[in-house]
């Protein structure tokens, strides 16, 4: 299943293809369909197999499929040629469309893309069967913490959208069909350790960008000074995060003195002070002192 929205703009008499990661379909580029359309692009925007709106078959997954299906699909809209855009795991099929189908790849586009390294080499295949049946057990809590990581760096990032899409990803688990979606889950979180795409990277042949954020690399910082600077944004990261934390906590304490009667801070205070201790001295006070 796809969406082909025409421009809302002068038509530029481009196209832009984009391919969805694996917590999503097509559905979270709303803003960005929005924003191309207006500068004049046709949007084509594919629920790949196992995704959406599209069929969810027990198969075995991997990108030449997805890549030959969305060939299929700008065939199907007599679309000769495009702009190809992945994000996360859209990247990785994207840069296997680039590969399979040069001829049709205009540009390509690969943003926060996953698939930088063959895992194969660095952790050993994970049972199918125990894969499955944590997929099973998934929890609106576990759901949300997969989504999370989105906003790992900022958690006051989240927002009402990503709680939507957290709704819409638990929602599979509701139905009567969930056993086998989630195997379909299982299946396609497969693809990115059995169908490697690094080794593609070399025989793209369109012109490509290729960007992430701050704690994404593309390259692995191997070098001394690559490792030692990438060392130093953590650090100042970290350093940033404590200090946003700490001015919360002292307004907050602030705000609290401000609302309690004394009769009620003074033991607060209190009990706030001999948890410091706890906190920061527990491990150099002895039994009798703790008691």
């Amino acid at each position: 299943m796809a969406s082909s929205v025409s421009p809302s703009g002068t038509p530029n008499g481009h196209t832009v293809v984009l391919l969805h990661g694996n917590n999503f379909a097509g559905f979270y580029f709303g803003r960005v369909i929005d924003a191309l359309r207006a500068k004049g692009f046709r949007v084509v925007v594919p629920d790949q197999i196992g995704y959406g709106r599209s069929s969810k078959p027990i198969i075995p997954y991997n990108f030449h499929d997805m890549a030959r299906n969305t060939r299929l699909i700008l065939q199907s809209l007599k679309i000769d040629r495009a702009m190809i855009v992945g994000h996360s795991m859209g990247g990785m099929l994207a840069a296997r469309f680039a590969t399979q189908y040069p001829e049709v790849t205009e540009r390509l586009v690969l943003y926060n893309p996953i698939g930088l390294v063959d895992q194969r080499f660095s952790r050993p295949w994970e049972s199918t069967d125990e894969a499955y049946r944590k997929t099973l057990a998934s929890t609106y809590a576990t759901v949300r913490a997969a989504i999370m990581r989105y906003v790992a760096h900022d958690e006051h990032a989240w927002n009402a959208e990503f709680e939507r899409y957290t709704r819409i990803r638990y929602a599979w688990t509701l139905g009567a069909d969930w056993p086998r979606l989630a195997m379909v889950q299982t299946l396609i979180s497969n693809v990115n350790y059995a169908d490697p795409v690094v080794y593609d990277w070399a025989h793209i042949k369109a012109p490509t960008f290729v960007y992430g954020g701050a704690d994404d690399y593309l390259v692995k910082p191997w070098s001394l000074d690559r490792l030692l600077h990438a060392v130093e944004l953590r650090l100042q990261r970290h350093r940033e995060w404590v200090e946003h934390t700490t001015g919360r906590l002292t307004a907050l304490r602030s705000e609290l003195a401000n609302r309690f009667p004394p009769e009620v801070l003074g033991p607060l205070q209190g009990i706030a002070q001999f948890s410091d201790v706890l906190l920061h001295r527990a491990k150099d006070l002895g039994t009798q002192e703790l008691g």
